[in-house]
């Protein structure tokens, strides 16, 4: 998972008053991604880039669109991006 530092770059944020929301959607992100895969991350050995990169754009997703973002849209996306990785049944 990206860790704040690299999200704030991704994100061009300078300082550290967001810090609290942009940790909160990672968090996010992670439960998205495990979600869609049907398993916890901490299945991977390395977490691969492909899933490190979903990670950011549900991030800039809920962060550029605080009020309308819609969780459905996102996991629809998320799953098209990580289709190799997902389990194909729970």
């Amino acid at each position: 998972m990206p860790t704040i530092e690299e999200m704030k770059v991704y994100l061009g944020i300078d300082g550290d008053w967001l810090d609290p929301l942009i940790a909160d959607l990672i968090n996010l992100a992670q439960e998205i991604i495990e979600k869609v895969l049907r398993y916890p991350l901490s299945d991977f050995d390395i977490i691969p880039q492909t899933v490190k990169e979903t990670a950011k754009f549900i991030v800039s997703s809920y962060y550029n669109n605080k009020e309308h973002t819609n969780t459905s849209e996102v996991e629809r996306a998320v799953a098209i991006l990580l289709q190799e990785y997902r389990k194909k049944v729970f």
